[in-house]
Order: structure tokens, then sequence, then C-alpha cells
């Protein structure tokens, strides 16, 4: 009776499915070996909490991103610790804060790249979409939110106005651009220099004007990061275009693995970032070798 009891009440429950960094984390845990007991003492002064390493590892990875590297979105979100859910991150706690941005036929935002490449002019975000709610594109782009605090249009138009008007140093911004379904690109630094108001389609959206900084070796220490050489944003129509021809793959090794958009020319030595015919898709191992030797 007993057995029959249990057969008939106990019902297993549904699990219910992990957010992206949660199944990430795992997955280096299992990885590396990260399998201590929970603990929140210290140590000699170290911290011994068993997602310490997990959080050096994730902390060696952001080192380890290249402008031009090809990315997953779980990469993405283990490099900034975070579960990257909205385009507009703020600070995110740090000392530089995050956008996602995309320039794709259909794309949510009208975002685009100006100078051949060196200046970025990114659109705000519109309210979210609710229930019997208006529909986000007929209504302004707010820079409240409904308790008064600043949405992150609000936080990065201030920041903006700081550096305009009280001569503060220019917010920077770390970039990641969506190229296609799952696909990422990282495109390094830029500095948040302007922002304005403007009319489109019968309501106001905001404009945030970022540039690629010319002091990048001052900005990668202030941030703990490392970016290479950075002077140009190859466009998203080159990056789609050599995606395509080189199937996503290394063109040396044919490697899906840790892939980095790679000027065949390099940038330095006269190369140039708008033609798909200069740019290619190497592995990291051939990216390194590779370097800027003119092949």
């Amino acid at each position: 009776m007993a057995a029959s009891w249990r057969a008939k009440d106990v019902r297993p429950t549904k699990r219910q499915a992990d957010p992206p960094v949660a199944v990430e984390r795992r997955r280096l845990q299992a990885k590396f070996g990260y399998n201590q007991n929970v603990s929140d003492c210290k140590s000699g002064g170290q911290l011994t909490h068993p997602l310490d390493a997990f959080s050096k590892y994730t902390q060696r990875r952001r080192l380890l991103f290249q402008v031009g590297d090809v990315i997953s979105y779980l990469e993405m979100c283990s490099a900034e610790g975070v579960n990257l859910q909205r385009g507009m991150n703020f600070r995110l706690g740090k000392t530089y804060s995050v956008i996602l941005m995309s320039v794709r036929p259909n794309a949510p935002y009208a975002d685009r790249i100006e100078e051949n490449g060196r200046v970025l002019i990114y659109e705000g975000h519109d309210v979210p979409r609710r229930k019997n709610g208006p529909d986000p594109k007929s209504v302004d782009q707010p820079m409240l939110n409904p308790g008064g605090s600043l949405t992150q249009n609000g936080l990065f138009y201030q920041a903006a106005k700081r550096y305009i008007e009280d001569d503060e140093p220019p917010e920077p911004v770390k970039v990641y651009e969506k190229i296609r379904s799952g696909i990422w690109t990282y495109n390094g630094f830029f500095l948040l220099i302007d922002a304005w108001i403007e009319q489109s389609n019968g309501r106001k959206v905001f404009k945030f004007k970022l540039e690629i900084s010319e002091d990048q070796s001052r900005l990668e220490i202030a941030t703990n990061a490392i970016s290479l050489n950075h002077n140009r944003l190859i466009p998203a129509e080159v990056k789609r275009a050599v995606w395509k021809r080189d199937k996503g793959r290394c063109v040396i090794c044919g490697s899906t693995k840790n892939l980095h958009f790679d000027h065949i020319i390099p940038y330095s030595k006269g190369g140039s970032s708008l033609v798909a015919d200069n740019i290619q898709l190497l592995c990291a191992k051939h990216n390194l070798e590779k370097r800027d030797k003119i092949e």
C-alpha cells in the first residue's frame, strides 16, 4: 500500500530552467573543478567562497577579449559577470558601462556607424512592452522611471551632459555587437561624448554619440582590460559578409572556436576596415601567430 500511495500522490516537481549565466557557471565549475563546499569565511585575508575561483576565471577571460573577437552570448555574460538582458547597462557596479548594439536589417533600434568607423551613434531604448499597454514604438523614450529614478536613457544622458557641461571625464563604454542570432563581436571601448533628444516618427528618442578613444592605453589601465589596435570599427555589413564567405570558420585550420575578425593587411600598415576583401576569420591560435605580419 505504501508503494502504491507514493506512486499515486508523489509527483516530481518540474525543474525551472536556469538562467544562462548559471548554466555557464556550472559548466565552468565542472571543467575547472570548482567543487568546494559553500563557505563565506575568509582565510588569511583571502576569499574562500567556492565561486572565487570562478570569478578569477571570468576576470582572466575578460582580459583575453580582443577587439574583433567573435563570442557567444554566454561568453559575453560570463565576461561581465551578469546576465545581460538589456542593451544599455550603466556602470554595472564597475568603472565602465556596457551597451549591446546592432545595425542588422530589422534591428529594433536605429544604431549607426559614422566617420569611417570611428564614431557610433546609439539610439536610446523604449519603454518596456506591457500587456494592454501602448506600442513602445509609439511613445517617447523615457528619461525617468515611474518612481522618479533615472532610466538607462537618463543615466547615459546625464553622464554625457556632465562631460560636456561640467568638464568631467567621458564615460568609458564597452561595446558588444550582434551580427547574427547567437553570434556577437567585441568592439572594444568607446567614450560617451554627447547625447541629445530628437524627433523620430512622431515621438522623442535619445541619441548617444560614442567615439573610439585616441588614448586606449590609459583607458585599458583604468578599466583593467586589454584592447589591441583599435582605430576603426569594422562595419556590421562587412562582418556579415566575411562570416558568410568564410563559413564561420578559421580560414587556416577550419576551427569554429575562439574566432576573430582579422585584418589581412593590418590597419596600422594601411589596411582597410571597410572592405570584406581585407578581413578574414582566424582562430585565436592563428591570429596570435599572425599579429601584424603581412602574409
